[in-house]
């Protein structure tokens, strides 16, 4: 019950990982009891028969596993570095994307995550806070967009790209925690992509999606697409 409290109060939408801790501390917990219970030895053998065959039964769904990728986040970082120029914009989104990227990326062109974060290196969570309080948070991003489009250089997208329909405003969230969500991200990160979609949209000249071929599955945790954005042009209403 302590551990689901920390949860609830943490928060964070729930992942696989969070439950590691409990599960370690519940295996401790039964050991001396199964150890009890396994006293005949028709019982202890019984025991590692158990645990042979559930094994056994997991390799048909964990075995595709082990091919898979935690993140593709290096082959993008490849490409791009081996075809953005100098002058051209990189955006990482959503910002969580950041951290691999920043392992991987090498380029002559510049980067910054979607909203712009100073550090890296970890999910700096403190700086994030401070720009879901902010009341125009991906202003300055936008803005880096605009000058690299006018000035003719190309504006790549590595992560999710997110367009919403023709005509159709994005959301604009007010400062956390004003919202009932209060501190989540999530709702942030989804009105910050579309918005970020919505400008290019209605200022690119050109948007294309860049083919990054990979021979073996990815996590969809971390699946990172590539697009790029050329040319400038205010469209009619457009901000």
């Amino acid at each position: 019950m302590a551990f689901g409290g920390f949860l609830f109060l943490l928060g964070y939408a729930p992942r696989p990982w969070y439950y590691l801790p409990l599960l370690a501390l519940v295996a401790a917990a039964l050991e001396p009891l199964l150890a009890e219970l396994c006293r005949a030895e028709w019982a202890a053998l019984s025991r590692v028969v158990l645990a042979v065959v559930l094994a056994a039964a997991l390799v048909g769904f964990e075995l595709p596993r082990l091919r898979e990728r935690m993140t593709n986040a290096d082959l993008v970082a490849g490409r791009l570095a081996a075809t953005a120029a100098g002058g051209d914009l990189v955006l990482v989104s959503p910002w969580y994307f950041g951290v691999s990227f920043d392992r991987y990326y090498r380029g002559p062109a510049g980067w910054t995550t979607v909203p712009e974060l100073a550090d890296h290196r970890i999910h700096r969570y403190d700086q994030l806070k401070a720009r879901l309080a902010s009341p125009q948070p991906i202003a300055d991003v936008l803005e880096r967009v605009r000058r690299a489009l006018s000035g003719g250089h190309r504006v790549w997208l590595a992560g999710r790209l997110r367009l919403p329909p023709a005509g159709e405003p994005p959301p604009h969230l007010p400062p956390a925690p004003a919202t009932r969500t209060g501190w989540q991200d999530t709702p942030y990160v989804d009105s910050w992509s579309l918005q970020l979609g919505a400008f290019l949209r209605d200022h690119a000249a050109a948007l294309e999606t860049i083919p990054v071929p990979c021979t073996d599955p990815v996590s969809d945790r971390e699946d990172l697409s590539l697009a790029v954005a050329r040319g400038w042009h205010q469209a009619p209403g457009a901000r």
